[in-house]
């Protein structure tokens, strides 16, 4: 996903410096991101593990309620348990890619 304009931090490039890559030139001279969406870049799989290992919990938490199940027509039930064996799959997928922890 990108990024708006003001979340991004311009750095200047002082003058005979060379730019990393992924800089730009605007009106005002080169300006790169800097290392904090580096870092920011390296936490996004994490945050978006926590929110599918959110999900996950929240829909088996769902799904065992009795309640729940009870009254729902069985396609919303259905609909749910389909989301969440998608999720399981997806946290199973990145959990290869992730390595171990």
């Amino acid at each position: 996903p990108g990024r708006w304009p003001s979340q991004i931090a311009p750095k200047a490039v002082a003058p005979g410096t060379v730019a990393p890559a992924g800089a730009a030139a605007t009106a005002f001279g080169a300006i790169w991101l800097g290392e904090d969406a580096a870092a920011e870049a390296a936490a996004a799989p994490r945050d978006r593990i926590e929110d599918l290992r959110r999900n996950r919990n929240r829909l088996r938490a769902l799904l065992a309620d009795p309640a729940f199940t009870g009254r729902a027509p069985e396609a919303v039930v259905r609909r749910e348990r389909e989301r969440l064996a998608d999720i399981e799959e997806r946290l199973r997928q990145v959990g290869g890619q992730m390595g171990p922890g």
